[in-house]
This record gives structure tokens, C-alpha cells and sequence, in this order.
């Protein structure tokens, strides 16, 4: 294919108005004619070439190479191919062709990988050793619902009312019932002696289990009361967690004196973004003495609401919450969300949690979550509220609220391409009411923004299919209301049907343009992964000289990054721009979303 052509069979866009010259267009085509299987026969003219190009030749080269590659979208194999530039085109050629380059900044760029790379961790397939948790955690499972149905553990204990002890009195009946219907079915079979010494030792095996297993339980996945593990969501890059240091600071240090802070603010601030930029931080390790400790969300109207137990007379989730922590208590903070319910109107939840929250009591480390407005409810207890140490959330400022709308792009599924300044526009946009909560609001209007670019969004064609859809129904009441008198109705209905087949026909090609649009995007999000890990390889990066291992290692990088990222995501956004389709989120689709 020459250069400037776009085969019929793919989108034909503008190709960048690059003339090469007579050397340039031989350099192009003895590049294409690389092959791996035939790399060990090389050329020599080409290589030396490439040792005395021209930085703007080598750029030209490269841009018109990787858009026409990604422009037939056949067979088109981009990690081989920078693998194969990066063994022929020398390190220096790449740097000067690079506009702004400087090596004191890949230092940075290692620093930049690193973060991405952690932010979109643990989005992608799970791990052999995340398969192996999952297989231990459902073992765990099926070995507390076995020790469970048959309560042998539950004997040793003693009893918390008469009607607690009538009841293991009935369950133990049952249980006699139930071995004896066993045995009656399982002696005939086997026989008197084999059939008696397998239901004896099956019997022993699970009472021994139900009396040591809270001993050598490990360490609990979930809760009662409809717990969330937000360890685990943190660990999955579940969700954004970003907060003020000084408020996690705090935090920590009120959990660490073994004392329960609640966090006080106005409606949607941001105090569970805070409690759960805690667990990140618990996590990361910045916080050594919760180093191990894990966290889970209750929302106290799922303990509030809870009916009382027929045998103890009262509300016993808190020790269903307990008896679940076991032995591990002390390794887990409880983050009660909405925790003014345990105290508001009749709820007397706050009387039996208060000696949970007691110093060396079964709630060891707990954090509550409140309103301004709600927390006078928490004030009104005064036994209760002396359990908690108040820590005031405030709006978020521009630098931390940018901070958060960065992960929460890295962190959304689609992760789209963000132009310059965009997000600091999100901030002052979101700043025009002076009252709004931070980050939220600013939050909010980032995922309509996201919304708006992601797959389901529709061409101009299918726009025109919906505005002339609506049209054709409106004039066909107007005709139905005249009783089909409106023959200029009739004729108009006619044109704008013809029209419609039109769209339709078109709307199909969109279709697969879109498609190939988005897999485009898919795609550059994969490239841009591969390169940062590939800088990240790099060992010697600050070097003078490096070794031949690191210096192609960089040379793969730069040239994915400066040059076929680049490359690619320029395809997409002329792409989208033919499509009449959002991509890329600027400032123009901030103010379309906020007019909208």
C-alpha cells in the first residue's frame, strides 16, 4: 500500500499531510519488508541508514509506519514490530526524534508507571494465587456450614436465657433423631461393626471440629448484617479511595489509643471516601500499628433493623457479629456507616453496642459515620456519644479533589482519554455553587462525563434515526386526528420513511465502526500498560551507558510511547470525530453535560 492510501475496507480518514522524501519513502518500505522470520538476514542499507537519519526524518517515518499499520488493522502484530525496530533503529536517532525529550525525566516516568500500573492492578484477570484464596475461602465455608447445621460447638457454651436452654435441649433431641435415622439406614449396608465404627468416628470428627475450629478459624471474609469487606474491595480495586492526610492521620492515631473516632460532616463530602482512603493506606502500609488489620462497612439501619431473637429476647446481631470476628477481633475495624440509627427516635440498639464499644469490650476498633445534622442524635446519648472521638470532615481542596477525579478515571472500566486541563475545568465547574460538596459533586459530573463517551452512546446517523422515527410518529397522529384528509402529511411521512432506510443502511456501517472504534481504545489502554511495564524494566535507567538489555528495553519503550500510542490514539479521535461520537473528554463535553 503507498503511502497516503486507506484501503477500502477500513475507515478512510485524513492521513497526516506528511511528504516524505525519495530516501525517507525507501527507508519506509525496506522497514515494512522486515519480518521475523527473515530477521537474521540483515539488511545493511537500511541499517546503516538508520545510523545517520535525521531526527524529523525518523519521526516522519515512524508516524506514517504505525498509521497505516493501524489503518489496515490486519494481522497487525505492534509488540513484534517495535520489538523489531527497537534491535535496528539506534537509542540516540530515538531520543533526538523525540520533541522535548529529556533523560533526568524517566526517572519520573518510572514513578508515573509504577502508579498506573497500581491504580489498574487488580482489573484485569484474576491471579493464580487470587484462584487459590477463593478455593480456601469456599473450603472455610463449607466447613463452618457443616459445623454450623450441626451445632455440636454451641453445647459448650453456656446458655443466655431458660429459653436458650430449652432450645439446645430440643436440638439435641433432633440430633439423636437424626443419627439414629442415619445409622438405621447405613447398618444394613455395611453392617453392625463397619457401619457403627464410621458414623462414631464421623461423629467424633465433627464435634472435635465444632469445639477447635473458633480456635484455628482463619481470618473471616464476611460478617453478619450484611457486611462489606472493603479490604478486600481495596485489594480488587474495587473502588477510589482518596482522602486528607490530616484526616487519616487523625483517624489512625484515635484507633491506634484504642479509642473509636466518628467522622462528622456535611451530606455527600466525602466521610466514607475518607474512611475508605483509610483502608487503602491500612493496606499500603503507611500505618504500622493497623499493619494486618481488616475493615468492614456495616450500615447501622441493617443492625437497627434487625428483629429481635425468639431466644434471648432481644436484638442478638451485634453477637452474631461478634461470635463471626472470633479470635480475629482485634486484627478488624468496623466502620458503622449511618451510625445516628443506633440512637434516633426509639432505637434502643445504642444501650447494648455502648458495652460492645467498651475499652477491652468485642468491638475493639470501630468507626462511625454521621451527618452534622444527624450527629445531635449520637450528642443526645451522652453514655454513647463518650465512646467516640469526633474527627470533622471538610470539603476536599483543588488538589485533592483532581487527585481523586485522576484515579477515578484510572479506575473506571473504560478509563477514557482525558484532554489537557479537563479535570481542573471539572473542578472550577463544579465550584459555581459555592455550597456543593467536594468531591462529590465534582465526582459526579466526571461519570456523566464518562457516560457520555462510553459504548452505548449513539453516531449522528443513529440520532438521525431516533429524531426521524419521532418525526414519522407525529405526523401520523396529525394525520390519524385529521382522518387522513392531510394528503401533504401523507407525502411528507412518505419522504421522511425513505429517508429513514437511508439512516438505517448507514447506522450498520456505523455500527461496525464503532465497534472497531472501541477496540481501537481497547487496545491503546493495552499499549499503554505494556509500556509502562516495559520502562519499568529498564534497570540502569540514570546510566551514561547502559548495557545492550536495558538500552533496547528502552528504545521499545520510547517508541511505543512517543510514537505508536501516540499514533493511535490520534486514529481514535479522528475516528470519533466522523462518527460524531464522544472519546475523549474535554472541556466542550464537560459544559454539554452541565447545559444538558
Amino acid at each position: 500500500m503507498s503511502i497516503g492510501l486507506i484501503e477500502a475496507s477500513v475507515v478512510p480518514l485524513a492521513f497526516p499531510k506528511i511528504q516524505l522524501s525519495r530516501e525517507s519513502k525507501d527507508i519506509f518500505e525496506r522497514i515494512k519488508r522486515l519480518d521475523a522470520k527473515c530477521f537474521f538476514k540483515t539488511d545493511r542499507i537500511l541499517t546503516t541508514k538508520l545510523k545517520n537519519i535525521e531526527p524529523l526524518q525518523l519521526s516522519q517515518i515512524l508516524n506514517c509506519l504505525f498509521f497505516e499499520s493501524i489503518q489496515q488493522n490486519s494481522q497487525f502484530d505492534p509488540l513484534r514490530t517495535l520489538d523489531l525496530l527497537s534491535n535496528i533503529i539506534p537509542l540516540d536517532r530515538i531520543q533526538k526524534a523525540i520533541d522535548g525529550y529529556k533523560e533526568e525525566d524517566l526517572e519520573e516516568i518510572k514513578n508515573e508507571a509504577r502508579y498506573y500500573l497500581d491504580a489498574i492492578a487488580n482489573q484485569s484477570s484474576p491471579s493464580l494465587r487470587a484462584r487459590l484464596y477463593a478455593i480456601l475461602d469456599a473450603l472455610v465455608s463449607v466447613i463452618e456450614s457443616i459445623i454450623t447445621a450441626f451445632g455440636l460447638g454451641d453445647f459448650f457454651k453456656p446458655a443466655e436465657s431458660d429459653i436458650h436452654a430449652d432450645f439446645k435441649s430440643q436440638k439435641v433431641m433432633m440430633l439423636i433423631s437424626l443419627f439414629s435415622m442415619i445409622t438405621g439406614m447405613i447398618l444394613p449396608v455395611l453392617g453392625a461393626e463397619k457401619g457403627a465404627l464410621i458414623i462414631g468416628k464421623a461423629l467424633l470428627s465433627i464435634a472435635t471440629a465444632s469445639i477447635i475450629w473458633p480456635f484455628i478459624k482463619p481470618m473471616v471474609k464476611s460478617l453478619p448484617a450484611n457486611a462489606e469487606n472493603w479490604s478486600k474491595q481495596i485489594q480488587q480495586g474495587g473502588f477510589v479511595a482518596q482522602g486528607r492526610k490530616e484526616s487519616l492521620d487523625e483517624i489512625a492515631d484515635i484507633l491506634e489509643m484504642g479509642r473509636h473516632p466518628i467522622l462528622v460532616g456535611p451530606s455527600r463530602v466525602g466521610k466514607s471516601l475518607a474512611a475508605k482512603a483509610l483502608v487503602k493506606a491500612i493496606e499500603r502500609g503507611d500505618y504500622p500499628e493497623l499493619k494486618g488489620k481488616k475493615v468492614f462497612r456495616i450500615n447501622t439501619a441493617d443492625i437497627v433493623g434487625n428483629k429481635a431473637s425468639f431466644l434471648g429476647g432481644g436484638n442478638d446481631i451485634l453477637k452474631k457479629i461478634s461470635d463471626a470476628m472470633g479470635r480475629h477481633r482485634k486484627n478488624i475495624i468496623l466502620v458503622l456507616d449511618e451510625i445516628h440509627m443506633a440512637c434516633k427516635d426509639k432505637a434502643k440498639i445504642a444501650d447494648q453496642l455502648k458495652t460492645f464499644l467498651d475499652e477491652g469490650g468485642e468491638f475493639p476498633h470501630v468507626i462511625g459515620i454521621t451527618t452534622e445534622e444527624e450527629f445531635k442524635h449520637v450528642r443526645q446519648n451522652n453514655a454513647f456519644s463518650l465512646r467516640f472521638d469526633r474527627v470533622d470532615i471538610k470539603n476536599t481542596d483543588k488538589e485533592e479533589t483532581i487527585n481523586i477525579l485522576s484515579d477515578t478515571v484510572l479506575k473506571s472500566r473504560f478509563k477514557p482519554l482525558i484532554e489537557k486541563d479537563t479535570l481542573e475545568y471539572i473542578y472550577v465547574r463544579s465550584q459555581e455553587n459555592a455550597a456543593a460538596p467536594q468531591p462529590t459533586t465534582a465526582i459526579n459530573i466526571l461519570k456523566r462525563c464518562i457516560n457520555r463517551a462510553g459504548k452505548k452512546q449513539k453516531t449522528s446517523n443513529g440520532k438521525k434515526i431516533i429524531a426521524n422515527s419521532n418525526q414519522i410518529s407525529s405526523l401520523r397522529s396529525q394525520l390519524a386526528a385529521s382522518r387522513g384528509k392531510n394528503k401533504e402529511v401523507r407525502s411528507n411521512i412518505t419522504i421522511l420513511q425513505n429517508e429513514l432506510v437511508g439512516f438505517r443502511k448507514q447506522s450498520i456501517l456505523d455500527q461496525k465502526k464503532m465497534k472497531d472504534l472501541f477496540n481501537s481504545k481497547e487496545l491503546l489502554d493495552h499499549m499503554t500498560k505494556e509500556s509502562y511495564r516495559s520502562v519499568l524494566k529498564v534497570a540502569n535507567i540514570g546510566k551514561k551507558v547502559l548495557v545492550h538489555k536495558d538500552e533496547k528495553q528502552l528504545k521499545y519503550f520510547l517508541l511505543m510511547q512517543e510514537f505508536f500510542n501516540k499514533t493511535l490514539e490520534e486514529h481514535i479521535k479522528l475516528t470519533s470525530k466522523q462518527l460524531d461520537v464522544n472519546i475523549v473528554i474535554d472541556k466542550a463535553l464537560v459544559d454539554d453535560v452541565l447545559n444538558g
